[in-house]
Order: structure tokens, then C-alpha cells, then sequence
């Protein structure tokens, strides 16, 4: 039995499909021989962040943004051309949802 006023509480589990995919920052301006992280995050219908899924990480241009597949870390290679620039693909493995962000090399 609830108290007057109690409200039922349901936390997002990594079990439930995503609404919707996010990267966190969708832009990144990095020098040549710089790595930095990217963020996947996945939200429910209410925009509740959902814990526990698993990503894939793709560039769509290696040859000046390689990431890594699993943890979102982007290494741009030395060498690399300033104004030269990469998108970055996030896949949620198990819903399929996508989204993506892009580098530029400054």
C-alpha cells in the first residue's frame, strides 16, 4: 500500500530498447596525434537515460579518425590534413538505433 502522495518509481533498465541514441559532444575539434572520448547514451520515451547497453563505434573515415569499435575513443592519426574532417557512427548493438557526431581537424 502507498502513502498518500507516494509515487510509483520505475528505473530505466539497460534491458529496454531505446527511444532514442545520443553522442555526447556531437562535435569535436581535435589537433593531429590527439585522442578524446566520445559518449553514447540511450534514452526512453520519457527521455530517461537507460543504463547497461553496449555500443559499436564506426568512423566513417579512418584515414583521419580511428575509433575505437567498443570504447568511443577517437585517435586522429599525425599527419593528418587541419580542415580534414570524419563522421563518427554510434550503433546501440542490440536496437539497432544510431547516431553520430563528427571531428574536425584543427
Amino acid at each position: 500500500v502507498l502513502a498518500a502522495g507516494a509515487a510509483l518509481y520505475k528505473e530505466s533498465r539497460g534491458d529496454q530498447k531505446p527511444d532514442e541514441v545520443s553522442v555526447d559532444p556531437p562535435v569535436q575539434s581535435l589537433a593531429a596525434g590527439a585522442t578524446s572520448p566520445f559518449l553514447a547514451l540511450a534514452r526512453d520515451s520519457k527521455g530517461n537515460k537507460i543504463e547497461g547497453r553496449k555500443f559499436k563505434w564506426y568512423s566513417r573515415n579512418p584515414a583521419v579518425a580511428k575509433i575505437n569499435i567498443d570504447t568511443g575513443l577517437v585517435e586522429i592519426p599525425a599527419g593528418v590534413a587541419a580542415g580534414s574532417t570524419a563522421e563518427i557512427i554510434v550503433v546501440d548493438t542490440s536496437s539497432g538505433k544510431s547516431a553520430t557526431a563528427s571531428v574536425t581537424i584543427n
